[in-house]
This record gives C-alpha cells, sequence and structure tokens, in this order.
C-alpha cells in the first residue's frame, strides 16, 4: 500500500473554534502506560496489561498579536479560571475522503515568547496537556 505524503503546510491548529495562524510546528505525543501484573505464577517474565493513556501537545508559532486563537490561550492561562478548551489537529480547508482529525480536551500548560534576534519574527510555543481521550475521526 502506497503511502500518501501529507504536508505540515496543510495541517491546522484550533482553540476552541478558532485556528491560529502562523504555525511552524505540530509535536502530538500520545503515551500508553503498561502494569504491571506479574505474580509467582509469571514463570521468567514480567506479565504486564494495559493501563491508563494520556497524550500531549506542542504548538510553535510565529505569533501574531492579532491571532484570536493565540489571544484566546494566552488569555486562559492568564485568566485564574479555567484553560480547558477543544484542541484539535487536522486537514485545512475542507477535509477530503481519508483525512484523519486529532481532537480532544485540553489544558494549556504553558506558553513561552521568544524574540531571538532583532531581524527575526517573534515566535511562540505553547503546550497543552489532554484531560480526556483523544478522538481520532477518519473522514
Amino acid at each position: 500500500m502506497a503511502i500518501t505524503q501529507i504536508l505540515g503546510r496543510y495541517l491546522t491548529f484550533k482553540w476552541g473554534s478558532g485556528a491560529a495562524g502562523g504555525i511552524t510546528s505540530i509535536d502530538l505525543s500520545v503515551n500508553g502506560k503498561a502494569v504491571d501484573v506479574s505474580n509467582f505464577d509469571s514463570a521468567d517474565f514480567d506479565e504486564y496489561i494495559a493501563g491508563r493513556k494520556n497524550w500531549t501537545m506542542s504548538v510553535s508559532v510565529d505569533y501574531g498579536q492579532a491571532d484570536t486563537a493565540q489571544l484566546a490561550m494566552i488569555n486562559s492561562l492568564g485568566s485564574g479560571s479555567s484553560n480547558t478548551d477543544t484542541v484539535s489537529i487536522g486537514p485545512s480547508g475542507t477535509p477530503a475522503t481519508g483525512d484523519v482529525t486529532f481532537s480532544g480536551s485540553g489544558i494549556l500548560t504553558k506558553f513561552d515568547l521568544k524574540a531571538s534576534d532583532a531581524d527575526k519574527q517573534v515566535a511562540a510555543d505553547y503546550s497543552i496537556q489532554g484531560t480526556a481521550a483523544l478522538t481520532v475521526a477518519v473522514t
């Protein structure tokens, strides 16, 4: 089976209903835990069963002070209220058959603003901790 190439520039990151602009990278990590159920009957090998899972996401962007999705994330972190919202990564535009979208509820846990050079675009990094299941939908 041939693998269809997916270019990063065709992905969209959304916080709530707003799509963030200027994305330079997206990292999604899904982790599963193994629960050790070894006992005296396990012979020479440890035994494990699948445990709970978790997911995290980090998004790097060219900072845009008028970008409503970026502002919503920053405001949620600094407001003192709940900073949980729906996040999603998927194709930009109208999804085609076979396109995959990842979505779930997450908490913004970190915001970094980086100005490394007087002549370069200011960058921002956002870290999100998933608070429930990550849904994978195929169009």
